[in-house]
């Protein structure tokens, strides 16, 4: 304990957690830090290894929380946990270790245990720090080590340390992990074998409770009839009739528009608890409410009431859960972007949660040619690297002038031409901030060149203004592909050497054409590859000199939304394919007892497979899956409500989802039907 002592000065820790004490019940106690007090501790009953404690600083507000060491289990996980109480908050701290002495190291036990301390915490819905030594490397990518880190992921966690905590076997097996924001690294006071931790976060929990107020728009049933009556009102005859300048017409008819709309839909300052995803009581559980709070203070002096208090309360808590569900799951239902207004909910009950996702475009012909030529070219003993080209801001490059000249090539001319050169010309914008409730605006700027980014016409605009990228004039044999302002490049050279020269030669011929267009080619971000098999032979650079600058060569790249790397492998993909599907399944988890299960099923589609589903006919043959696997039975287990380890043999057929397998084959032969002109009939 002395070293523990010189750390806990040196350091000035308002927490001390540790791991192996190797004290029995009894002993442990005698052990004691000057400052600190024992707050909470698990020790073996058999043996002398193993066990873990908390120790906390005097002067700070504190209790033991015995329901979370409850969860221990010798020789498999061993919890000690304590809460801090801080400006009406709380934090939670949460020691663990998981002992690896064979064969008693059970890591799936290990796992559904830490998965039931997780869901506790996130549905208490208080900031917690989970720290210990948890014996598993996450540094060297094993079955387990990535079945912990999936774990944490589905609860929109990860460990914060990267790096070696035991430096006599190089491995990361102490960890912290909490959603707070702050700083972990690893210290050295050589007290034993393995490095402390050490975590600093600003727990001021003080927060602003005025409510702030902003300005929207109401757009209901009712309001539209009445501007829709209001517009049957108007009359244009002025407008057809009158064949002044066309823009003044326009100003006219957009004054008599907006006048009518701003009239049918004035701005109301709203507050955030009015918005509609917030669940507010029934009159019969406001009623109940108060009944419940009158047993509650009465069962005090009277405790023949404490068991209609706790009957009454039971019945109030499924009363309530049920409201809630039908309100949130109303909300998500009659909203257009579901997804969004998923999120809506999950934010309003946890108060913070990020998330992203990629549209799901179809990629299919243009992955499926690039993979194919790439294929081919090794083959054939060529060579193929990629050069994939950043444009820097390109909507916002585009000549108005040039462009029109562009599609006047193209045949849209007349009105047709004048329409497009009236939507692009004389456009204004500004910038609109909400501050402290109140709208700041920016002064009104015309925009003089570019295409209108969030609109329809905007990428196809863009890409009829690309369109005629002329053909590198360069000796190897490449191909070029566009898809709206991302443009790559496949050459297939002889050697390395050659493969430089011809990817020089590209830069400058389209360079050229790009600066004439008024496009800046950013070659700092522009991307290098070169595609090779593992048993490939050659010595393939770490960088090369593109165009006068040292660029970095790739060991992946994102085409199109898909994680290429260079032997064509598909594990960079489906790790990252794995972080974004475990988001999900902690939506799904905090969405789980607030709307029905149809609805579940809804959001299951539109967010979870939807995304695992994107490019699967490239990647779901691929040995990862199995990784995916895991996490889409950890959605369903999840919907259902299920045990960690629960089976979901059969499940998946009796719900109608499709296994990340059968999505697989299902979308591949769909590709097939769709694009027959890939493959060649075979005859025997």
């Amino acid at each position: 304990m002395n070293g523990l002592q010189l750390m806990a000065q040196k350091e000035n820790s308002d927490v001390i957690a540790i791991t192996e004490h190797w004290k029995s019940k009894d002993e442990l106690p005698v052990y004691k830090i000057i400052g600190y007090k024992l707050v909470s501790s698990f020790c073996r009953s058999r043996g002398r290894h193993g066990g873990c404690a908390i120790y906390i600083r005097e002067e700070l507000k504190f209790t033991e929380r015995s329901d979370y060491n409850l969860i221990s289990i010798p020789n498999v996980i061993e919890c000690s946990s304590a809460q801090i109480h801080s400006n009406n908050h709380k934090i939670l701290i949460i020691c663990v270790y998981r002992p690896n002495s064979q064969p008693l190291a059970d890591v799936d036990l290990f796992l559904e245990k830490l998965k039931t301390i997780l869901e506790k915490c996130t549905l208490e819905r208080a900031p917690f720090i989970l720290v210990g030594d948890f014996n598993l490397d996450i540094l060297s990518g094993s079955h387990d080590s990535v079945g912990f880190i999936s774990l944490l992921e589905s609860f929109n966690l990860e460990p914060l340390i990267r790096q070696p905590t035991r430096p006599s076997s190089g491995t990361c097996l102490d960890n912290v992990i909490t959603p707070l924001v702050g700083q972990a690294k690893v210290i050295e006071h050589h007290i034993c074998d393995h490095s402390a931790l050490k975590f600093t976060s600003n727990l001021n929990f003080t927060t602003d409770r005025r409510i702030k107020s902003v300005k929207r728009r109401i757009i209901n049933d009712e309001s539209t009839d009445i501007f829709l009556q209001e517009l049957s009102l108007l009359s244009w005859d002025d407008i057809f009739v009158n064949s002044s300048d066309p823009n003044h017409l326009w100003n006219i008819f957009h004054s008599r528009f907006f006048q009518t709309f701003d009239r049918c839909f004035p701005k109301v300052t709203i507050h955030p608890s009015t918005s509609r995803n917030n669940f507010k009581l029934t009159p019969e559980l406001i009623n109940m409410k108060k009944h419940l709070d009158l047993l509650y203070i009465l069962s005090f002096s009277r405790s023949e009431l404490k068991d209609t208090y706790k009957s009454v309360k039971k019945h109030y808590d499924s009363l309530l859960s049920r409201a809630r569900r039908d309100h949130f799951s109303y909300f998500i239902r009659n909203s257009e972007n579901k997804s969004k207004a998923s999120w809506k909910v999950i934010n309003s009950l946890t108060k913070t949660c990020q998330h992203g996702f990629v549209r799901n475009r179809s990629i299919e012909t243009a992955t499926y040619e690039l993979i194919n030529e790439v294929l081919v070219s090794l083959e054939s003993g060529e060579v193929p690297m990629g050069l994939f080209l950043d444009l820097t801001k390109a909507f916002d490059c585009v000549e108005h002038e040039r462009l029109l000249e562009i599609l006047d090539d193209c045949g849209i001319r007349d009105n047709q031409l004048k329409l497009i050169d009236s939507y692009l010309t004389s456009r204004k914008q500004i910038v609109v901030m909400e501050v402290d409730g109140e709208l700041v605006k920016s002064d009104i700027r015309e925009n003089k060149m570019g295409v209108p980014q969030g609109s329809i016409p905007g990428p196809i605009l863009f890409i009829i203004y690309i369109n005629k990228l002329p053909k590198a004039k360069v000796s190897a044999k490449y191909s070029m592909r566009m898809f709206a302002d991302d443009t790559n490049y496949l050459l297939k050279s002889s050697d390395i050497v050659s493969a430089v020269v011809d990817s020089n030669n590209v830069l400058k011929s389209v360079g050229d054409w790009f600066q004439d267009h008024n496009l800046i080619l950013n070659i700092d971000k522009t991307q290098c590859i070169f595609f090779y098999t593992e048993k490939s032979k050659l010595n393939y650079p770490s960088s090369v000199n593109i165009a006068n600058s040292n660029v970095v060569v790739k060991h992946s790249v994102v085409f199109l939304g898909l994680v290429l790397d260079r032997h064509l492998k598909w594990g960079p993909h489906t790790e990252q394919l794995r972080c974004r599907l475990n988001s999900i399944c902690y939506m799904l988890f905090m969405l789980r007892d607030q709307i029905d299960f149809d609805l579940m099923k809804i959001i299951y589609y539109s967010n979870f497979q939807s995304i695992m589903s994107y490019g699967i006919i490239f990647w779901g043959n691929s040995s990862h899956v199995g990784n995916l696997f895991i996490v889409q039975k950890r959605a369903l287990r999840t919907m259902l409500n299920l045990g960690f380890r629960e089976s979901c043999r059969g499940l998946f057929k009796s719900n109608n989802i499709l296994t990340i397998y059968g999505l697989y084959i299902y979308r591949l032969l769909i590709f097939f039907r769709n694009h027959s002109r890939y493959f060649e009939l075979l005859s025997f």
